[in-house]
């Protein structure tokens, strides 16, 4: 996925990029450190100076870490450049394949594009990898752990913590790293898996009754909201959808735990019931969109068929 490999999402995520997941946007930073002025709005400067004050970094180790992120800035463009036109020319023979519908060609242009692709992510693993071993082991451990603690309170946004709940969560947190540290660096499977159950953990293990049901309440509005994230819901929409997630939410938790089936037909009549809540002129809306996705759609396919090489004789 292209999106993954831009020099500025690397750039945003780059300190943040530890075993486990990069800390949350909401979270408060803690002070500046004076290595990094405050009017320097370079995305990778700012974290900078949240890991020298979270970590401690010594002046030594920010030098370091600038050395390598130039390098892996470098190398990552070199790359680019060196393979643009390759990636143009796969991804409209891919379009062409895939228009033609010759699956035979489809799957293996995408095992290139996968092969390239997974070339520039071992590019930017292996940067990542020499900026954190700048740092030392307990440096390295705080930082992990801060993280997945920035990333539990952005999951939980809304709900308030007692003392001891944050407690939990940070000894959790401690066992995850330690967890993931033993294993192998270019398993992200097994990490991502770290991270679920910490996730599970501190859901059944740390939070009320209560607040995981506003968990998931909270959730499931923040998937409306983005289904239809270009309506303008008002206030008192905003409310009653809320209130339906909150009704569906607590017929799901009923239902026996492996009845998939139930709780599909409870989302669908979710939908069904918050389109219900719309004015006739956001349904108007949302119908002209999804006409507009579907004509760009089609044009799409039509543009790739005529681009698409003749098919060969058939002998």
């Amino acid at each position: 996925m292209d999106h993954r490999m831009k020099i500025a999402l690397y750039a945003l995520c780059l300190l943040a990029a530890c075993t486990l997941p990069a800390m949350a946007q909401s979270a408060k930073p803690p002070a500046r450190s004076e290595a990094a002025p405050a009017a320097q709005q370079d995305p990778f400067e700012q974290e900078l100076a949240r890991m020298a004050a979270v970590v401690k970094l010594t002046p030594d180790q920010q030098k370091q870490i600038r050395q390598k992120d130039a390098a892996l800035k470098a190398n990552l463009q070199a790359f680019k450049t060196a393979n643009a036109a390759k990636f143009d020319r796969l991804n409209k023979e891919l379009q062409a394949a895939a228009a033609a519908k010759n699956e035979a060609k489809v799957k293996e242009l995408r095992g290139q594009m996968v092969a390239l692709t997974q070339k520039q992510e071992q590019i930017i693993r292996d940067g990542i990898e020499a900026l954190f071993n700048v740092m030392t082991p307990q440096q390295r451990t705080t930082w992990e752990t801060y993280n997945l603690q920035q990333a539990i309170t952005a999951r939980l946004q809304g709900i308030t913590l007692s003392q001891d709940q944050t407690a939990k969560i940070k000894t959790l947190c401690q066992a995850a790293v330690a967890s993931a540290n033993k294993i192998p660096k270019d398993d992200q499977k097994a990490r991502a898996e770290v991270q679920q159950k910490l996730f599970t953990d501190v859901e059944k293990q740390v939070l009320t009754a209560q607040q995981r049901e506003t968990l998931a309440v909270n959730s499931m509005e923040q998937a409306i909201t983005m289904r239809y994230r270009s309506l303008q819901f008002t206030p008192a929409q905003t409310a009653k959808i809320r209130t339906l997630c909150k009704t569906t939410i607590q017929a799901a938790n009923k239902l026996p735990e492996k009845d998939t089936a139930g709780r599909i037909k409870l989302q669908q009549q979710l939908v069904t019931n918050v389109e219900q809540v719309l004015t006739a002129a956001q349904r108007a809306q949302l119908k002209a969109e999804e006409e507009q996705m579907k004509a760009r759609y089609e044009q799409m396919q039509k543009d790739a068929q005529r681009k698409a090489p003749p098919a060969a004789p058939k002998k």
